[in-house]
């Protein structure tokens, strides 16, 4: 059999200090990417959020706009529904002064 090999007093560490190892390792090997990949991240993180209050102000001006938009085709409407009354009277008064006139013209032939 084969006996493992000691490390002595001097090799052994503890338990803190060999993770502490291994995070350096980590770190040299993949801390530059690691970095890259938090910046860009970050980076993205504030495009996105920039997106989504340029969308949002572009979505508020648009509702006001549409809103603006309805209510003034609304006041055409009023507006044409009260030509079309007033239009209607006229053409009321027009008839009834016919048959006035018609019925004055119908007592004299009489």
């Amino acid at each position: 059999m084969t006996n493992p090999v000691q490390l002595g007093p001097h090799e052994q560490g503890t338990d803190s200090e060999s993770g502490n190892t291994i995070e350096r390792v980590r770190d040299l090997l993949f801390g530059q990417t690691k970095r890259e990949h938090d910046t860009r991240i970050a980076e993205l993180d504030l495009s996105i959020k920039s997106m989504h209050t340029r969308i949002t102000e572009q979505l508020r001006v648009m509702e006001a706009k549409m809103e603006a938009m309805s209510q003034a085709l609304s006041s055409r409407q009023d507006e044409s529904l009260r030509q079309i009354g007033e239009a209607i009277v006229a053409v009321g008064r027009q008839i009834s002064a016919l048959g006035s006139a018609r019925g004055h013209d119908g007592d004299h032939s009489a």
